[in-house]
C-alpha cells in the first residue's frame, strides 16, 4: 500500500526534552530507553521504533526516513504504519504539533508508578533532589577530576591494605563496643549517615554526567531499612563507563567516608570507647563495600555489572531464560527449545546461564550461612532441640514472605492492562 504524498512530505519532530537512550539487552531483545522531561515519564522502544524516532528532527521527511528505513530493514512502511507511529507519539505528546501531523488529540503521559510494597521490599519518597544537586554540581566538579580519582583511589586502596593487615585486633576492638551504648549507637547514626552520603553521590554523579535525581527516600529491604536516590537518568547515558561510574559512585563516596576515621583510631587511647567506635567503623564499612561489589545482591555491584555488560535486568531476565529452559521441554519438545534458544544470541545465553548459577550457588550458601549462625547464637541459651525450632519457625516466615510476595509479583504481570 502507498502512502499518501502529503504524509509523505511531512516533517515531524520530537518535543524538547525527548531523550533517547543507547541500546541495552533485556531478554532476547535491544530496547531503547526514552524520557520525556516534561512529565518524567520513561517508555521503552526496540531496534526499529528507534531508527524512527530517531530521525525525527523537523528537517527530514517522512519519505526520506522511510527509504532509510527500508534500506536498514528490508522493508516499506505504508500508511497505516505510519499513521499508528505518529499517532501513538502524539498520544504520549512526544511530538511537537502532535495534533496537526497525527490528526489525534494527545494526552499527557503520567510518571510510572511506585514500585509495589511488600513485606521484603518498599519505598518511601521524601524530596525531589534535582535542583539541590543540580546547584552543588558545579562547585564540586573538582570531584571528579582525574588528579582527585587517582589520589582518593590510593588513599582507598592503603586503607583497606590496612584493615586487612589489622583485620583481628579492629574485630577485637568493635566487639569492646558491647560495653558502651552510646559510643555503639553513635556508630549506628555514623553508618547511617555514611550511607545517605553513598546515595547522594549516585544522584550528584548523574547530575555530573547530564542526567538527574528525582527521589530521595527510605528503603525497606529485608533486613535494612536505608535511604535511596532514584537515577533513571543512567539508563540513557550513551557511554557505558558513564552508567559504571555513576553506579560505583556511592561505594566511592563511602571508602572516602572512612578516610577520616583512620586518624581517630591511630592516635584515640587503646582502650578507649572512641578506638573501639574508630574501629567499627572501618570494619563495618569495609564489609559494606565488600557486600556492594557482590553482583548476586542487587546493590551497586549489580548495577555496575549490568551497565559494564549493555545489559538491563539482568537478574530477572537471566532467571526467566533458566525457566525457559526448565519448562519449554514439558511443554513444546525439543523443537520448542531450540527455537526458544535461536532467540538468544550466544554470548547473551552463556552470560545468563553463568549469572544464574552463580546467583543460585550464592543464595544456597548464604542461606545456609545464615541458617547455621542462627542455630549456633540460639542453642546455648535455648538448647538444641528450642533452637531448632525457632530456626524452623523463621525459616518457615521467610519462605512465606518470599512465596506471597513472588505470587502478587506474578499476579500483577498477568493481569490485563485496563
Amino acid at each position: 500500500m502507498t502512502t499518501a504524498p502529503h504524509l509523505l512530505e511531512a516533517r515531524p519532530r520530537l518535543r524538547p526534552g525527548v531523550v533517547l537512550g543507547p541500546a541495552v539487552r533485556s531478554g532476547a531483545a535491544l530496547v531503547h530507553n526514552v524520557k520525556d522531561s516534561r512529565t518524567g515519564r520513561y517508555f521503552q522502544i526496540g531496534p526499529r521504533e528507534f531508527f524512527i524516532v530517531s530521525r525525527l528532527d523537523g528537517s527530514t521527511t517522512l519519505a526520506e526516513i522511510g527509504r532509510e528505513y527500508a534500506t536498514e530493514f528490508r522493508r516499506r512502511l505504508g500508511e497505516p504504519q505510519w499513521k499508528q507511529i505518529l499517532a501513538t507519539l502524539g498520544s504520549r505528546q512526544l511530538l511537537d504539533g502532535a495534533g496537526e501531523v497525527s490528526g489525534t488529540e494527545s494526552k499527557a503521559g503520567s510518571p510510572a508508578p511506585s514500585a509495589e510494597r511488600s513485606l521484603l521490599n518498599a519505598r518511601i519518597t521524601l524530596v525531589n533532589p534535582e535542583t539541590f544537586f543540580r546547584n552543588v554540581q558545579p562547585r564540586l566538579r573538582w570531584v571528579f577530576s582525574s588528579y582527585f580519582m587517582v589520589c582518593a583511589l590510593i588513599a582507598i586502596l592503603a586503607l583497606e591494605v590496612t584493615v586487612v593487615v589489622k583485620a583481628t585486633s579492629l574485630l577485637d576492638e568493635a566487639r569492646q563496643l558491647w560495653n558502651a551504648p552510646v559510643a555503639g549507637l553513635a556508630v549506628v547514626v555514623i553508618s547511617w549517615l555514611t550511607v545517605a552520603l553513598h546515595e547522594a553521590a549516585h544522584g550528584l554523579t548523574a547530575t555530573h554526567f547530564g542526567g538527574s535525581a528525582t527521589e530521595i527516600g527510605i528503603m525497606w529491604r529485608f533486613p535494612v531499612l536505608a535511604p535511596y536516590c532514584r537515577v533513571n537518568d543512567v539508563l540513557l547515558f550513551r557511554r557505558r563507563r558513564h552508567r559504571v561510574y555513576t553506579a560505583f559512585a556511592g561505594v566511592f563516596a563511602g571508602l572516602l567516608a572512612l578516610l577520616p576515621v583512620v586518624p581517630v583510631w591511630l592516635f584515640a587511647p587503646p582502650e578507649s570507647s572512641l578506638r573501639h567506635a574508630a574501629s567499627a567503623l572501618l570494619v563495618f564499612g569495609s564489609l559494606a563495600a565488600v557486600a556492594n561489589f557482590i553482583p548476586f545482591l542487587q546493590l551497586d555491584g549489580y548495577f555496575m555489572l549490568n551497565h559494564a555488560l549493555g545489559m538491563q535486568n539482568l537478574r530477572i531476565e537471566s532467571y526467566r531464560f533458566i525457566g525457559q529452559l526448565l519448562r519449554a521441554p514439558r511443554r513444546d519438545g525439543d523443537s520448542g527449545v531450540l527455537a526458544r534458544q535461536a532467540a538468544y544470541p550466544g554470548r547473551v545465553r552463556a552470560i545468563y546461564v553463568l549469572y544464574a548459577a552463580g546467583s543460585a550457588l550464592f543464595g544456597i550458601a548464604l542461606a545456609c550461612w545464615f541458617v547455621y549462625s542462627l542455630f549456633v547464637a540460639l542453642q546455648g541459651s535455648l538448647g538444641a532441640v528450642r533452637a531448632g525450632a525457632v530456626v524452623a519457625m523463621a525459616v518457615a516466615a521467610v519462605t512465606f514472605a518470599l512465596v506471597t510476595s513472588q505470587r502478587r509479583r506474578r499476579s500483577k504481570v498477568d493481569k490485563p492492562a485496563t
